[in-house]
C-alpha cells in the first residue's frame, strides 16, 4: 500500500506543531497511477503533503470517522454513452485517496466543511492563513490557486450529509432572523481570516488534548465552527449570547459583535472579528449553510415565508396555475397560444402540469402540505375558470401582504414582498419538476433567497395593482418558465451561486462540488421530458482518463466537417422488425438498429460533445 500513498506526512503535527524541516527534507513514495489522478484533478502532490501535515493536527472523534465513511459511502458516479465521460465520485477520485490515511481524512474534513460554508475561494485563503500561522516557511505554502484546486477536489463530499443544515443552524442563532442580503450586502460575512486561523488551530488542540477549553466569540461563523467540533472532533459546544456564563466544556461558542482584527488570548479565549481588509466585499465572502426542504420557506424567508405557507389563497393561487399548465402542455385550444409560443414549450414533464404539479409542490416544499386541499379543489377547473380565480388569488395575496409593490401608495415595509414570493415559488417548482436527485441534497438558503431576488429585480419590483386586472402577472410567470433558465436554479439551489456562461448550449457542469447533466448524455430518448430532465449529484466531471473539467458543451456538426476528437458508441438493437407480405413490394415495418456515437473534443477549460447517428447517415445515401 505503501507505493500508493504520500508516505510519512501523518507524523509532522504530533503535539499540534508541525516539523517543517523533517517535512521539507521527507520523501514522498507513490504510484504513477496516483500522480496521474492528482494532475488530472489539477492537485501536486506538494499541496497534498502540506495538507497532510496541516490537518494532522485535527484529530476525528470515533463518531466523526464514520460520519466521514457514511459520507463517503454514499457518493457514487455514472458514465455518459460509451463511458466516455464519467460525472461523480469514482473509485479513483482524490478524496478516495485520501481517506486512506487519518491526516488524509482530516483533510477532507477540513476542506469540505470549508466548502459547504464558504466560497472555494475563501475556503482557500483561510486554508493559506492556517498554514502561515503554523509556520510554514514562505517556499513551503502552496499558492492560494493550489489551495483552491484541493479545496475544489474535497467539496461535495458532504453534500449528502445534514453537517450544512446543522452549521446554518447554529450560524442562525447569532440573533433573531435576518435575510442573507439585506438591506444593501450582505449580513453574513466570514471572519477575519487571521482569527479564523487562530480559532481552528485551538480547536486542534482542543481536539488533541492539548487545551481542556477554549472560548470563542464573534458572529454567524462562529456557527460553522461550533458544527465542525460538534460533528466531527467530538466536541461539546454550548452556544450563548454574549451575557451568557461560560460553562467549563470543550468548546463554548459566544455569540456577540466584535470590532477586535486580532484576537486577543485571555485564558484560551479567542474574538473572530471582522473583514476589516476587504473595503468591497462580494458574494465570495457570504457565509451560509443549507436547511432541509420541510421548513425551507420559514427558514429562508422567516416569518413572511411562514405566512405564505398557511394561506389558504396561496393554494388557490398554486392549483389554479397548475390547471393553466395543463392546458398549455396539451395545447388546448382555448389558451389561444399561438404556434410559435407551443413550440418553444418545454413544460412537458408529467411533474410539470396538472396534479403532477401539485405533486412537484408538497414533495420539494413539504411546508405547503396543508394547502393541498385547497390546491385540489382548483385543479380541476376550466381554463377560464382558473384564469380568472388565479387573478383574484393574486389580488387577495398583494392586499394580505400590503407592501409598496403591492400597493404603491402604501408605506409598509416587508422583508420579502408576499406576491413576489408566491410567484417566485411557483416558478422554483416548475424548474424543480426538471431535476431528478440521485441522493437527497439539502438545498441552499442563499440560493434560493437569490432566486426571490434575482425575479424581483427582473419584474422591477413588482406591477402596479391596475395591471394585475389584466392579468399580465399570468404571462410574465409564463415567461419565465423556460429550459434555458432551469440550469441557472438549480445551480443556486444546489450550489449556491451560478457559475456557468450563458452563451452556448450547455450539457454539462460542476460547481462547488455538485454536477449537472442533461439525460440526453447517458441514454437517448425520443421523449422530451426524458432527454431535457436535469440530473443532480455530488462529485465532478471527468473524461474516461481523468481529466478534469467543469462545463460540457454541445457542438454542431455537419458530416464534412472532420472533428477532432475521441468517442465511443452505444447501439439500439431494433425491437421487432417484420416484413409484411401480399403487397406489391415487401415494406420493412420495423425500424432498423439505431447506432449512437458519443464524440468528446478537450479544450484547455472545457469539453466540447456532439451525437451522431451513422445509421441515419447511410440510410440517407
Amino acid at each position: 500500500m505503501a507505493q500508493n500513498q504520500l508516505v510519512g506526512t501523518s507524523s509532522f503535527a504530533q503535539q499540534g506543531q508541525v516539523d517543517w524541516v523533517q517535512l521539507a527534507n521527507s520523501s514522498v513514495s507513490t504510484s504513477v497511477a496516483i500522480l496521474s489522478r492528482l494532475s488530472a484533478a489539477n492537485v501536486d502532490p506538494f499541496t497534498l503533503a502540506v495538507g497532510h501535515a496541516l490537518c494532522s493536527s485535527f484529530k476525528l472523534s470515533t463518531v466523526g470517522q464514520t460520519r466521514l465513511q457514511e459520507a463517503l459511502d454514499k457518493l457514487i458516479s455514472c458514465s455518459s454513452i460509451g463511458n466516455v465521460i464519467w460525472f461523480g465520485v469514482g473509485v479513483k477520485h482524490v478524496v478516495r485517496h485520501l481517506a486512506q490515511t487519518t491526516s488524509g481524512s482530516s483533510c477532507i474534513v477540513l476542506c469540505a466543511t470549508l466548502a459547504e460554508v464558504h466560497s472555494p475561494e475563501f475556503s482557500a485563503m483561510i486554508m493559506g492563513e492556517l498554514a502561515e500561522l503554523h509556520g510554514a516557511p514562505a517556499d513551503l505554502r502552496p499558492s492560494l490557486q493550489q489551495w483552491h484546486h484541493l479545496i475544489n477536489s474535497c467539496s461535495g463530499t458532504l453534500a449528502g450529509t445534514n453537517f450544512s443544515c446543522v452549521a446554518e443552524q447554529f450560524m442562525s442563532l447569532s440573533g433573531q432572523f435576518r435575510p442573507i442580503y439585506y438591506p444593501i450586502g450582505s449580513s453574513r460575512i466570514s471572519g477575519n481570516l487571521k482569527d479564523l486561523a487562530k480559532a481552528l488551530k485551538a480547536m486542534s488542540l482542543v481536539s488533541l488534548g492539548n487545551l481542556t477549553s477554549i472560548t470563542v466569540q464573534g458572529g454567524p461563523i462562529c456557527g460553522w465552527l461550533a458544527a465542525l467540533g460538534y460533528r466531527f472532533l467530538g466536541l461539546e459546544v454550548r452556544i450563548q449570547d454574549s451575557d451568557g456564563t461560560v460553562l467549563d466544556v470543550p468548546l463554548t461558542i459566544v455569540y456577540g459583535r466584535t470590532d477586535a482584527s486580532n484576537v486577543s488570548v485571555v485564558s484560551n479565549s479567542y474574538s473572530i472579528g471582522v473583514l476589516e481588509d476587504l473595503l468591497d466585499p462580494n458574494d465570495d465572502v457570504v457565509i451560509a449553510g443549507r436547511v432541509p426542504w420541510s421548513y425551507a420557506l420559514s427558514a429562508t424567508f422567516g416569518q413572511d415565508g411562514e405566512q405564505l405557507a398557511e394561506l389558504p389563497v396561496f393554494g388557490q393561487m398554486v392549483g389554479c396555475i397548475a390547471r393553466i399548465l395543463t392546458a398549455i402542455s396539451k395545447a388546448e385550444p382555448c389558451t389561444r397560444r399561438d404556434k410559435r409560443e407551443l413550440e418553444r414549450w418545454t413544460g412537458y414533464n408529467d411533474s410539470s402540469f396538472g396534479r403532477g404539479f401539485l405533486n412537484s409542490t408538497i414533495q420539494w416544499l413539504p411546508q405547503l402540505t396543508n394547502l393541498y386541499p385547497s390546491m385540489e379543489s382548483h385543479v380541476t377547473m376550466a381554463y377560464a375558470k382558473a384564469v380568472k380565480y388565479f387573478g383574484k388569488a393574486v389580488l387577495a395575496i398583494a392586499d394580505v401582504c400590503g407592501c409598496s409593490c403591492c400597493k404603491p401608495a402604501s408605506d409598509h415595509r416587508r422583508v420579502f414582498c408576499l406576491l413576489a414570493q408566491a410567484e417566485a415559488v411557483i416558478i422554483l417548482i416548475w424548474k424543480l419538476s426538471s431535476l431528478h436527485l440521485k441522493i437527497e441534497i439539502y438545498r441552499s438558503r442563499r440560493g434560493l433567497e437569490r432566486v426571490y431576488h434575482l425575479f424581483v429585480e427582473s419584474s422591477k419590483g413588482g406591477m402596479p395593482r391596475d395591471d394585475y386586472k389584466k392579468f399580465r402577472d399570468l404571462d410574465w410567470i409564463l415567461n419565465h418558465l423556460n429550459l434555458s433558465s432551469v440550469y441557472d436554479t438549480a445551480q443556486l439551489v444546489f450550489a449556491g451561486r451560478i457559475r456557468a456562461p450563458l452563451s452556448t448550449i450547455l450539457l454539462a457542469s460542476s460547481a462547488n462540488g455538485k454536477f449537472f447533466y442533461f439525460g440526453i448524455l447517458r441514454e437517448i430518448s425520443d421523449r422530451p421530458e426524458k432527454a431535457a430532465c436535469i440530473h443532480v449529484l455530488p462529485g465532478h466531471i471527468e473524461t474516461k482518463f481523468g481529466r478534469r473539467y467543469q462545463f460540457v458543451y454541445e457542438i454542431e456538426i455537419d458530416g464534412s466537417v472532420c472533428f477532432p476528437g475521441y468517442g465511443a458508441s452505444l447501439g439500439y438493437p431494433a425491437d421487432n422488425v417484420q416484413v409484411v407480405t401480399g403487397l406489391p413490394l415487401n415494406i420493412d415495418t420495423g425500424s432498423g438498429d439505431l447506432k449512437t456515437e458519443l464524440i468528446v473534443t478537450e479544450t484547455l477549460e472545457k469539453l466540447w460533445v456532439t451525437l451522431q447517428f451513422p445509421v441515419l447517415k447511410a440510410l440517407l445515401k
